[in-house]
């Protein structure tokens, strides 16, 4: 993973390389310069070469337009402004001006046309160029064949083509002919050996490696995209922040991706033939892992939407003297509050079942509660409701949040008291 950040890293700096990738491969299909940018590299920053080109272009732009409109010394920076393209950069804007200015000042006059000039093709090395057909073309390379272009790529000083050419590859041992090598990576981790015919999932621990690249790599092209797309507007200092939020933002997403792929690919791996023990424990450990986090996770859910309802609204459940444990008797109080303390969860609640007083409090606001609503019209009955229910989240909310028990007892005892009142003043 290391190895293949510094490959894309070094790619995304030096554009070189893939106009030399296009160049040497032409119209070949496995060649295809959009298919290999966008599947191995993604969008990439700008040189300083092609910015130098984009500016000597913007220039003689300009020096046309001033032509076409007949350019008048007093007035080119108007006129200028007026005919610039929307989608000019500021360093191209700026060429397009002094184009437009040179020819109202009289510096360039007659016949001038842009030079042309015509860039020298970069070619790629045999060897790469045979690299790249090969991992574009196998689902299996054998450890002998993976060393050959190893050494050969490394003595050509091609140490980021060698990198980018396994990253959709995994090392692996076919289970049923024993032979180690490189396959390539389907949906879910799925392999194949073409040699044998055999096809199977990946190693549980290393296709959550391979998520996590992934993850890493689709934030690092699509951060390098906005990146791009800022340089060429001319925003340098706000390409950076949105590269840098793109990156995150679409990291987010593919981590949520990842989130579901996991599970998937340990479901249909534990029922594969012909894997070896460790795997089978492996993914069985894994799995009761996820299964684990996400059932703590609904069970917090839970809790927290338990805690926002209303003591009225909690079932308090008869027990008999004999039925509870000796450790929920110690946290009932003399005095029974409106809810059923074998189930109480939250420090509030904990703390109204270990004080009498807090309890006798929460028992008269309840009947009290409960006396003015089997009063009320059945429209009325909505709006206490509903006021009733904003009271209890902010009481719980805020008495929760108290440092320390007895802040906590004065947080409840003054909102229960003075909630009380309240109810006997609407029943007035």
């Amino acid at each position: 993973m290391v190895l293949r950040f510094f490959a894309l890293k070094a790619i995304f700096m030096n554009s070189s390389a893939k106009t030399a990738y296009a160049t040497a491969c032409g119209p070949v299909s496995v060649y295809n310069p959009q298919t290999f940018l966008n599947r191995r590299t993604g969008p990439v920053f700008e040189s300083e070469e092609i910015k130098k080109r984009k500016r000597e272009e913007a220039y003689w732009k300009g020096v046309e337009k001033a032509r076409q409109t007949g350019a008048l010394e007093g007035f080119m920076d108007a006129m200028a402004d007026l005919v610039v393209p929307d989608s000019m950069g500021t360093e191209e804007y700026k060429a397009y001006k002094q184009g437009y200015r040179d020819v109202a000042s009289g510096k360039i006059k007659g016949k001038t046309s842009a030079p042309k000039t015509q860039e020298k093709p970069i070619t790629l090395d045999v060897s790469e160029k045979a690299w790249y057909a090969l991992c574009d073309n196998s689902d299996f390379m054998s450890d002998e064949t993976v060393r050959h272009y190893s050494e050969a790529l490394r003595a050509g000083s091609h140490h980021v083509a060698f990198v980018i050419g396994l990253s959709g590859f995994t090392g692996y041992r076919c289970p049923r002919c024993g032979e180690p090598g490189q396959f390539k990576i389907r949906f879910l981790g799925r392999i194949a050996h073409p040699v044998c015919g055999w096809s199977g999932y990946m190693g549980t621990g290393a296709y959550i490696g391979h998520q996590l690249a992934q993850i890493f790599h689709t934030g690092i092209r699509a951060g390098g995209s906005m990146k791009d797309d800022a340089d060429r507007k001319g925003d340098r200092s706000g390409g950076w922040i949105y590269g840098i939020f793109t990156f995150l933002f679409v990291g987010v997403f593919r981590a949520a991706l990842a989130v579901v792929l996991i599970p998937l690919h340990i479901l249909v791996a534990l029922f594969q033939p012909d894997q070896t023990k460790s795997e089978l424990v492996t993914r069985v450990i894994i799995l009761a892992i996820v299964l684990a986090t996400f059932g703590t996770g609904i069970y917090e859910i839970q809790q927290a939407s338990r805690s926002d309802l209303p003591v009225s609204q909690q079932v308090v459940v008869p027990q008999s003297p004999g039925s509870s444990s000796d450790s929920s008797r110690a946290y009932q109080p003399s005095v029974q509050p409106s809810f059923n303390c074998t189930k109480a969860r939250t420090r509030v609640e904990l703390l109204i079942c270990r004080d009498s007083r807090l309890a006798g409090l929460d028992a008269e606001m309840v009947s009290t509660h409960n006396q003015v609503l089997s009063r009320l019209s059945p429209d009325a009955r909505l709006e206490f409701r509903r006021q009733h229910l904003a009271w209890f989240k902010d009481y719980s909310r805020t008495c929760n949040q108290s440092p320390d028990d007895a802040d906590r007892a004065t947080c409840v005892a003054n909102r229960l008291s003075a909630h009380t009142a309240e109810l006997k003043n609407w029943s007035q």
